[in-house]
């Protein structure tokens, strides 16, 4: 399924942060897309934000740093159709589908 107003993130990789002791579980971002601009909507980490290929996910055709304090992105409008979109952060990586036109 391909949202076009929101983008739903789990993670894929849960590997332990840090030296191992417990801590608070991990949150998913909230996010949403309007147009060709992505958002977080709350305050983050340094992401590495991606769009993938889901036909070959070895192919990353646009990756771009997402700082600590940058609310979105303008994705470039050259692309269109379907993509994975993922955000990465260390161990972790939270992924969903965008649909863009």
């Amino acid at each position: 399924m391909f949202a076009q107003t929101g983008v739903y993130l789990t993670p894929i990789k849960n590997e332990p942060l840090g030296n191992g002791a417990p801590r608070s579980p991990i949150r998913v971002p909230s996010a949403s897309i309007d147009d060709h601009t992505f958002y977080i909507n709350e305050s983050h980490p340094d992401y590495v934000l991606q769009l993938v290929d889901p036909e070959d996910e070895q192919n990353v055709v646009y990756e771009v740093l997402m700082p600590t304090g940058t609310n979105s992105v303008v994705l470039p409008s050259s692309l269109v159709g379907e993509y994975v979109i993922q955000l990465i952060w260390g161990n972790w990586r939270f992924w969903g589908y965008i649909e863009l036109e």
